[in-house]
């Protein structure tokens, strides 16, 4: 007798096509395109808000209305003495000119005294570092002229370190810029009369800017 073999029953096959769709329409239809997502914006940083690099913020001083200042050089504060005759001191003595610019720019960020007006009071009577002596007679030297009565007046509204060398930039801001905070401005002749340039800081400074320096 031949005996008979049941084959197993086959899998339905499900077409990937959905149901009334055209074989050639299913092949020719587009995957979506996706969209990409922008990233969300970053707040910025200060001193990317300022247009400087984190290194240079470190240096920055805020503006002042007294002083003026660019961001932009290094981070260093950019100090313009307005006294015209500058650009002639700055090449007659360079170096002298670089210690008062540093000078004054310490000063003014210890004691809140505008720098500008430091170099021009300098400048005045010193013709811009370039004569530190005085005449026979006279004790005055220095970078800012300090005399013996001035540093030896027990009443000096100022201190005074025991190693104070007039000849130093550094030094000699320092004590203008404590004697000018005390409103000791009127103690250089320039703040009222002419200095070696035949300039008062009057010229180059109203009344409203120097009054909260002077008596």
């Amino acid at each position: 007798m031949k005996r008979l073999t049941t084959q197993p029953e086959q899998p339905e096959l499900v077409s990937p096509i959905p149901k009334g769709m055209r074989q050639e329409d299913f092949f020719n239809t587009k995957t979506p395109e996706i969209t990409p997502v922008s990233p969300s914006p970053q707040p910025q940083t200060k001193a990317q808000s300022l247009g400087i690099s984190p290194q240079e913020l470190e240096g920055w001083i805020p503006q002042s209305p007294e002083t003026t200042i660019d961001l932009r050089q290094g981070g260093q504060p950019q100090i313009k003495p307005r006294n015209p005759n500058w650009d002639l001191w700055k090449k007659q003595n360079p170096k002298g000119f670089e210690a008062l610019l540093s000078g004054a720019e310490l000063a003014s960020q210890k004691h809140g005294v505008p720098a500008d007006m430091m170099m021009d009071l300098s400048g005045l009577e010193t013709s811009g570092g370039t004569q530190l002596g005085s005449p026979v007679g006279h004790t005055a030297e220095g970078y800012y002229m300090f005399n013996n009565p001035t540093l030896n007046d027990p009443y000096l509204p100022a201190n005074i370190p025991a190693d104070f060398d007039r000849n130093s930039a550094t030094q000699s801001a320092d004590l203008a810029a404590q004697l000018i905070k005390k409103r000791q401005l009127g103690r250089w002749a320039v703040a009222k009369g002419k200095g070696a340039g035949g300039n008062t800081l009057g010229d180059f400074y109203s009344e409203e800017e120097m009054s909260p320096y002077l008596k």
